[in-house]
């Protein structure tokens, strides 16, 4: 039984990504191009119905008005009401978006293809359908398990007691353990291999825990990295915003751009560790690229 090298897909995930910046950069430019449109139209169309949905400060005392939880729930209620199509249309680019991303780089670390002297990525074929169906399924597999199975514990709550807490803990920690190991569909998706659950989960056989324990490590030194990166892009955004005031260049477009960059980014690194990890774990599809391997093909 092949045992995943912990370390090694974490440094590979660094690695491959600050290694092949100018790949990463020139497969994700054009998905993050979309994210930032789909985000700031999203936002410039909310935020200034959002502030006047919002108490002001009062005129004469200078004291802003506390809402009740009911008038909480009532803004809520008429924001979605108002907006909540805009946000399923953002929230739906921003996925195809990220699909895009994760087909093209998980490509090309596992077969070594590129975009062919092409200068960005916009594709949205079968493949990349087919990764999307397989992300919407296993998040809907999971989450319908998760909620059936703690619905049934909160109906047993009277017979177990004060351990039901502790029965749902374990329950989402198998649940966790179980979502890493399927999540090698992924790749499998982007190499033409298939949706194959079987054999998804015979890959990660005996590897859940180091499956899991390389995605938190992962998940760890992304947002530690996001947070470095959060720092001085706030600074110099708040200080161009201030030189340019009311701007929505400088106010909406610079910061969504360096935020959604750095997500981005953040993702590539963790798709690394999960392709070397793939790989590690002798995935099917992970090898040549199909520009070498045309090199056989009769003429």
């Amino acid at each position: 039984m092949q045992k995943l090298q912990i370390g090694q897909a974490i440094g590979a995930g660094i690695k491959q990504f600050f290694g092949q910046f100018r790949t990463a950069v020139k497969i994700g430019w054009v998905p993050l191009v979309i994210l930032v449109i789909a985000h700031g139209i999203f936002m410039a169309m909310v935020l200034p119905e959002l502030e006047a949905l919002m108490p002001q400060e009062g005129a004469a005392d200078g004291q802003t008005e506390v809402l009740t939880e009911a008038e909480v729930q009532q803004l809520g209620i008429e924001f979605m009401a108002r907006f909540g199509w805009l946000g399923v249309i953002a929230g739906l680019v921003t996925i195809l978006a990220y699909v895009m991303v994760a087909t093209g780089w998980l490509r090309f670390l596992l077969r070594g293809d590129d975009l062919a002297g092409r200068a960005g990525m916009f594709q949205f074929s079968g493949r990349e359908f087919r990764m999307l169906g397989t992300a919407i399924l296993l998040m809907l597999v999971f989450g319908i398990v998760g909620f059936a199975v703690v619905s049934v514990l909160a109906g047993l709550a009277f017979v177990i007691g004060g351990f039901v807490n502790l029965v749902i803990l374990v329950v989402y920690g198998a649940l966790m353990l179980a979502f890493v190991r399927m999540a090698l569909l992924f790749p499998m998706v982007a190499l033409d291999q298939g949706a194959n659950w079987g054999v998804a989960w015979r890959l990660g056989k005996g590897n859940s825990w180091r499956l899991f324990w390389t995605y938190v490590v992962i998940t760890f030194f992304v947002a530690m990295l996001s947070f470095v990166a959060f720092i001085p892009v706030g600074l110099v955004t708040g200080l161009v915003g201030a030189m340019a005031p009311g701007s929505i260049s400088f106010g909406i477009v610079l910061p969504l751009l360096a935020y959604d960059a750095i997500y981005v980014g953040g993702f590539m690194i963790t798709l690394g560790s999960l392709a070397d990890a793939y790989r590690q774990l002798n995935g099917p599809g992970a090898g040549v690229s199909d520009r070498e391997l045309a090199v056989f093909d009769d003429e």
